[in-house]
């Protein structure tokens, strides 16, 4: 989408890496200010592509056509990773921070708790348009926003130098797109799914694949919560799925997931990872 007609297109396309971050950072929190996904995300983004570039569809890697077939492969990858990012879920949940570190150990556990009754509170829905409700915003608007300023902006102001390392890149975002939610005792798992998103951003060139991958990873999570949200043991045991007794499920499911990541690598052109980079 060709915008440069427009007064103020593409006026801090040449500023410094510095300038554009600190652009993103002011409208990111005027729009979280907002408590609205839609403020809080997408149009930050949306008007940080509008700065920073004249052409907002290319910027943000929207014009590259996915075909189902990738579509399908990436719905299946995110399945397959699911159990492995569990385990990783299992672990860090079970870190233990040295006696020094205590009373940091101490305000992490209760942000977390508080984060976790929020969500839950915000989950628990007793009717169909309820569900649908947290869909449309927990699972598209949240997919659509976060990899619009994650894997689009961020990653397009950090490469923005073309001397990058683009893997470094994907590496440093995936940790601040992880940090950003505040949960500590689910930043690894977290940052290993946005560090995926970022690998399939940066292998098909199209941000629509990693919002595909998103919305599926947050439905799945979403579905999960409001089926078994009268029955904590059993969620308990959902989120424990590729841990304990079913570790060997997570070893099956890494190599299912390596081989789907494969296929959607080759399937897209030869030249993506080198024109993404």
């Amino acid at each position: 989408m060709n915008l440069k007609h427009l007064p103020l297109c593409g006026a801090l396309k040449s500023a410094g890496t510095f300038t554009q971050l600190w652009v993103l950072l002011v409208l990111l929190f005027a729009g979280c200010l907002t408590g609205s996904v839609e403020l809080a995300f997408v149009a930050p983004a949306v008007l940080c592509a509008y700065f920073f570039s004249d052409n907002l569809w290319k910027y943000l890697h929207l014009d590259t056509p996915v075909s189902l077939k990738t579509v399908g492969l990436t719905i299946l990858s995110v399945i397959a990773a699911y159990p492995v990012v569990n385990l990783t879920a299992v672990w860090n949940q079970s870190m233990v921070l040295p006696e020094s570190l205590h009373s940091v150990e101490e305000w992490m556990r209760t942000a977390e708790d508080m984060a976790e009754a929020i969500l839950t509170q915000m989950l628990y829905v007793t009717t169909v348009w309820g569900f649908l409700r947290n869909v449309l915003t927990l699972c598209l608007l949240a997919a659509i926003g976060e990899e619009f300023v994650f894997r689009g902006i961020l990653t397009n102001i950090l490469k923005k130098d073309g001397k990058t390392n683009p893997f470094l890149v994907i590496w440093i975002v995936a940790a601040v797109f992880s940090a950003i939610h505040i949960q500590f005792y689910g930043f690894v798992p977290r940052m290993l799914l946005g560090a995926y998103f970022g690998y399939l951003v940066y292998y098909t060139r199209s941000l629509w694949v990693p919002i595909v991958a998103h919305f599926t990873h947050n439905f799945i999570s979403i579905a999960a919560c409001t089926y078994f949200q009268d029955s904590p043991e059993e969620m308990g045991d959902f989120d424990s799925i590729g841990a304990g007794s079913t570790l060997w499920l997570s070893a099956v499911c890494t190599v299912l997931f390596a081989l789907l990541f494969l296929k959607i690598k080759t399937t897209a052109s030869p030249d993506a990872g080198k024109a993404a980079g």
